[in-house]
């Protein structure tokens, strides 16, 4: 194939050549340049609420060092069984900052598509909104699964718009979490900021 045959190439801007080149360095590695270059700028906004990049990515160190003293070790399939929030960001960073293969699962998959999933994988450990984890309760004795982190949907809502939902909207996402399992934020809470000591080479396993 020519270059001519590549028509989308023309579209390109001008000064970006045909063939890009990334540095060799894991995927957490741009969240950590973007906090350290633009610390105050906007990564995440979610209902009002503003997360800057260097916020985002002391969450994660937080939240990687909490999956680490779960005894969560590098290789090990993480799944995110999570709504569109910024608990989905910081899992998922926080997984790859330790060397932890992170496996989405789609949060409107039945019990049984959720369980074909987490075996397929061997997921021993996942990350699930409250509202899922009645399912997760429901299918966990046929897995292999090891730790339940659960988190609520309202965990990042600015304050009022997170007190108006307890009052009035909550209902399906309020739980009791059971014994030996864990809330994600206050995993998090007892954690530490600093960035897990571990190395991860950019050819590691990511995602699933």
């Amino acid at each position: 194939m020519t270059y001519d045959d590549k028509v989308w190439l023309k579209q390109y801007d001008r000064g970006v050549p045909p063939t890009l080149s990334y540095p060799r360095i894991p995927l957490y590695g741009f969240l950590e340049h973007s906090a350290e270059t633009y610390p105050k700028s906007t990564a995440i906004s979610y209902l009002g609420r503003e997360i800057d990049y260097a916020e985002l990515d002391t969450l994660v160190n937080r939240a990687a060092n909490a999956f680490a003293q779960l005894g969560v070790q590098k290789g090990d399939r993480v799944a995110l069984f999570l709504a569109n929030t910024p608990q989905f960001v910081i899992s998922l960073y926080g997984v790859l900052k330790i060397g932890a293969v992170a496996v989405a699962i789609n949060p409107l998959y039945t019990a049984d598509e959720v369980l074909f999933e987490l075996n397929d994988a061997g997921v021993k450990t996942v990350i699930v909104m409250s509202r899922f984890y009645p399912l997760i309760r429901g299918i966990r004795e046929k897995t292999v699964l090891e730790n339940v982190i659960v988190t609520n949907v309202k965990a990042y809502f600015p304050w009022l718009k997170r007190l108006l939902f307890t009052l009035l909207k909550e209902k399906e996402d309020r739980v009791k979490v059971a014994e030996g399992d864990h809330l994600l934020e206050a995993l998090m809470a007892k954690s530490s900021p600093s960035r897990p000591d571990l190395r991860v080479a950019p050819e590691e396993i990511a995602l699933l």
